[in-house]
């Protein structure tokens, strides 16, 4: 995350104060109350904002950054802990009555759970429970440990179907759409609003959370098959709000796969058009944006 902050610092460090310095008039940061959610965060501040030689009397080139951890309880936007009986009531109809996109990677993903309760000699009751063993067959992979003899027959592949999969479930419906991902994108908005009216100071706002809530954002744009399968440690998505010679602004947005990549990868924003206005934007996603969280949630 450190090497992706001095990226991300090459292509914006122009909105940085002149000064170098951390203001929280220039700069909010929200973080999901997971502690590795927080240390990315400040790993990546910590090369974005490295102060000038000059600017500080310390041994080291560094400066505290204000890290805002949501709170579990309010957290509709990162993390979304925050109950939901509604969303846990669709997605068991989903797991029941598949939508026929969904048939096959729950056909396929029953077939393993049998598979893999039979491997441990221990009954997994649902997906979420599959879902955090092939979790950790692809961390423990990822970091050089020997798998288990029995993860040979679903290793790699149908281990990153069935996560990929599992990911789009989350979101797997409109109205999942809508409580998974519209939160954040009607904070963006909202955002992008006062920004262009003048009233918002910070020109940098960081969000550091989770791979779902990548999965869930881009589900809600339309987006889903731009990520390629699930966002990889440190998948970085930017919006970039650009002045215009018009009264409306204009919204790029650009991808970072993972923490070793220099360049982002410029991605068009689905039903906008390009350039694509911030009207344009705002419209494209205006059936998505979740107005009342917990009115939502109490359907």
């Amino acid at each position: 995350m450190y090497d992706l902050g001095r990226s991300l610092r090459e292509r914006y460090g122009f909105l940085l104060p002149e000064h170098g310095m951390y203001t929280r008039d220039s700069t909010l940061v929200l973080s999901s109350a997971s502690e590795r959610c927080v240390l990315t965060a400040q790993s990546l501040l910590a090369a974005f904002y490295e102060p000038p030689k000059d600017a500080i009397d310390i041994p080291i080139r560094w400066q505290p950054v204000t890290v805002n951890v949501l709170k579990p309880e309010d957290d509709i936007v990162l993390g979304q802990r925050r109950s939901c009986p509604r969303l846990n009531q669709i997605r068991d109809e989903l797991m029941v009555n598949p939508p026929p996109e969904f048939e096959q990677w729950l056909r396929e993903g029953i077939a393993m759970k049998d598979y893999v309760s039979a491997s441990i000699g221990l009954a997994l009751p649902t997906m979420r429970h599959l879902f955090e063993i092939c979790d950790a067959l692809e961390v423990y992979h990822e970091h050089g440990f020997e798998l288990p003899a029995w993860a040979g027959k679903i290793f790699p592949d149908q281990v990153s179907e069935f996560i990929r999969g599992y990911q789009l479930t989350l979101s797997g419906t409109e109205e999942l759409k809508r409580i998974r991902g519209g939160a954040i994108l009607k904070d963006l908005v909202a955002k992008m609003r006062v920004c262009q009216n003048g009233t918002l100071n910070q020109s940098l706002l960081f969000y550091s959370g989770h791979d779902v809530t990548q999965t869930n954002l881009f589900n809600a744009m339309g987006a889903e098959q731009l990520l390629k399968g699930r966002p990889g440690y440190g998948a970085t998505t930017v919006f970039e709000l650009h002045e215009t010679l018009g009264s409306d602004m204009e919204v790029r947005m650009v991808h970072y796969a993972n923490t070793d990549q220099r360049d982002p990868v410029s991605v068009d924003i689905p039903n906008c058009g390009k350039p694509c206005s911030l009207v344009n934007f705002e419209r494209s996603v205006s059936g998505m944006l979740l107005e009342d969280y917990d009115r939502q949630c109490s359907r």
